[in-house]
This record gives structure tokens, C-alpha cells and sequence, in this order.
């Protein structure tokens, strides 16, 4: 067995090198900034521009969440896990995105629809309110009638899910941190499941293949859910013939640790697919290759705007007549987080 020559280090060049990476990370013309939990540790000066501000002390200790814009065709994030000392930590990047006449225009275009959901959500949750009354008299008057009362239960279902994803409009349209919580992928997909077949028809099939031990992550559940309902209507309309939608979750795991670094929700479709060109714009707020009346482009857009908020990344894979696969990852949860229904299924 030949002999490994190692090699003596001085405690002076770690120093050196320690100062070495702090320079070269302050240098850096990337924006570029370390996480725990959602917090930043560290920044360098090109991140805070990034965010309108002026400084590493601006963001040092601050939430990405409540710095990160809204509108990902301004400020564009990505981040990857990594560990060190037994602790896990994410670096995040970010970059100003073209500031052309349609980025200026789209941007007004979100701050007019903000103010737009403001004005009638108040409407709009009374109208539901009325609505989900109407269900629950219906629900006890169908008693004996259990296959009638299943389906208005899926009413009431729909119309909460509705007043849920008015609120998250609400959130962004305020620029308000949205409530996050121990959640598990899996526990959503099983509650949404029944209202998503019912929603992309018979045409399509839909599985599930949930990993039964999947880790939990911290997320505003409204969140979770339009990010689910969004990522599946996109899959839907990539399929006017019918075809097949799986919804898939797992535990990712870096250099042989036994717990995960990251949770993994993706979603595969049998579809038409896309082409290099397309993929590289699915995520700006207005895109839409679906035609006029079939779509506002917000859909994917609001999707990555999610993940970022939350120090995920999202992953497309696709090609023309192959179908389409994305693919989210979020930071696992740290605390031990026990699910209150269904950890696993596959359907």
C-alpha cells in the first residue's frame, strides 16, 4: 500500500487562507450571501446591492424572506445546501435582472394587480363566506346521502383553497412575510389530490409516489398549496390531448449523511415539452406561450418567486415532445416535526 505524503500546514496560512476567501468573497462581482435557517449569516457588498441596500451590516441577521422582492425579473435568486460542523448551511446568490421597458412595465403591471386584489378580497371573502355556509347546511342536510354529501364536501374544500389563495395574493400584494410553519409536502398532496383530478379532467391521470419518511420543511401552507395547484395546471395545459401528471417527493442527501439537506417536490408530465428558447423565459412574470385569454404568465412566475422567498431552488427539465419535469428543493426542517396525517402514499 504506497505511503500518502502529508504535508504540514502552519496555523499562519490558515489565516492566510481564511483571509484569502473573505477578500476573494467580498471581491466577488456576484452578489453572494450565507444562510441558517432562512437568516443571513454573512453578505458580501454585491448582495446588499443587489437589494437596494448599502452594506454587509444591512442584511447581516436580517430574513431572506423579508428582503427578497417580490418580483423575480428584479432581483433573481439561487442557493445551494452545503455543510460545516455538523451544521446546515445555504449559499445564496443574486443578481439584478434586465431592467428593460417590459421589466419596468410588467413591474407597474404587478403593483396595479396589488392594488386591484386589495380592493376586492374584502368582497370577494364575503362572497365565499356565504358560500362555504351554504355547503356546511348542505353537508348536514345530506346525511343520508353520503355519496351527494362527498361531493359538497369537495365544494367546501375548493372554496377554502380559494379564500387561502386569496390571502397569499393578499401577502404579496402588501409585501407581508407569510406565516410559515412545519409542513410536510406529502400531507398536502393527499389533502389536495381529490380537487386537483377533479380539476385537470379525465383525460389525465394523476400518481403520487410520496417517499413515506419524507423530512418536513417550513413554509406557509397557502404557499405550498398554490405552489402544487400552479406547477400541476402548468402540466395540465402542457397536455390538450390528455397524458399523465406524478407527483413525487424524497429526502436529498449530500456526501453520505444519513439525514437530508433538502426535501425534493417534483412534478413530471407526459406533455408537448420545450425547447431551450421557451425554458430560459418560464419564469418571467407575463410569460406565457399558452395564447391570448388562456393565461396571465404569473402562474410559474409566482412559483419561483416562493421557492427563492424560502431559500429553495427549482429545477427544469424538458425537451420538445419529452414532457416536462420540475423539480423544487427546500431546506429540511431542523426540529423533529411529526406529521398529523398521511406521511407516505402512492396512488
Amino acid at each position: 500500500m504506497n505511503a500518502v505524503t502529508q504535508w504540514p500546514v502552519a496555523p499562519s496560512e490558515f489565516q492566510a487562507d481564511a483571509a484569502l476567501l473573505s477578500v476573494a468573497f467580498e471581491a466577488c462581482p456576484e452578489g453572494l450571501a450565507i444562510t441558517e435557517n432562512g437568516r443571513i449569516l454573512y453578505a458580501n457588498s454585491a448582495f446588499s446591492r443587489s437589494l437596494g441596500l448599502s452594506g454587509d451590516g444591512a442584511v447581516r441577521g436580517s430574513l431572506l424572506a423579508e428582503l427578497t422582492p417580490d418580483i423575480p425579473a428584479v432581483v433573481q435568486t439561487a442557493s445551494s445546501v452545503f455543510h460545516d460542523s455538523g451544521r446546515d448551511l445555504t449559499i445564496v446568490t443574486a443578481r439584478r435582472g434586465p431592467h428593460s421597458k417590459s421589466t419596468v412595465k410588467n413591474s407597474v403591471a404587478l403593483e396595479t394587480m396589488g392594488r386591484l386584489v386589495s380592493g376586492v378580497a374584502h368582497d370577494f371573502n364575503n362572497l365565499l363566506t356565504g358560500i362555504l355556509l351554504y355547503c356546511d347546511l348542505l353537508i348536514t342536510a345530506l346525511e343520508d346521502r353520503p355519496r351527494l354529501q362527498s361531493q359538497v364536501k369537495e365544494m367546501r374544500g375548493a372554496g377554502e383553497l380559494g379564500g387561502a389563495l386569496i390571502q397569499q395574493l393578499l401577502t404579496l400584494a402588501r409585501h407581508q412575510v407569510a406565516e410559515r410553519r412545519p409542513i410536510l409536502w406529502n400531507d398536502t398532496i393527499v389533502g389536495l389530490k381529490s380537487f386537483l383530478q377533479r380539476l385537470i379532467g379525465e383525460n389525465i391521470e394523476l400518481h403520487a409516489e410520496l417517499d413515506p419518511h419524507l423530512e418536513p420543511v417550513e413554509m406557509d401552507p397557502a404557499q405550498m398549496q398554490q405552489t402544487i395547484l400552479n406547477l400541476v395546471l402548468n402540466a395540465r395545459d402542457a397536455m390538450p390531448d390528455g397524458g399523465r401528471i406524478t407527483l413525487n417527493t424524497s429526502n436529498c442527501k449530500n456526501n453520505g449523511s444519513a439525514r437530508a439537506a433538502a426535501v425534493e417536490f417534483s412534478v413530471t408530465d407526459s406533455g408537448c415539452g420545450m425547447d431551450d428558447e421557451t425554458r430560459a423565459h418560464i419564469f418571467e412574470p407575463f410569460f406565457s406561450t399558452k395564447g391570448a385569454g388562456r393565461g396571465n404568465g404569473l402562474g410559474l412566475a409566482t412559483v419561483h418567486n416562493i421557492v427563492a422567498r424560502h431559500g429553495g431552488t427549482i429545477q427544469v427539465e424538458s425537451a420538445p415532445s419529452q414532457g416536462t419535469r420540475v423539480v423544487v428543493r427546500l431546506p429540511r426542517l431542523h426540529p423533529t416535526y411529526k406529521s398529523q396525517g398521511s406521511r407516505g402514499k402512492q396512488a
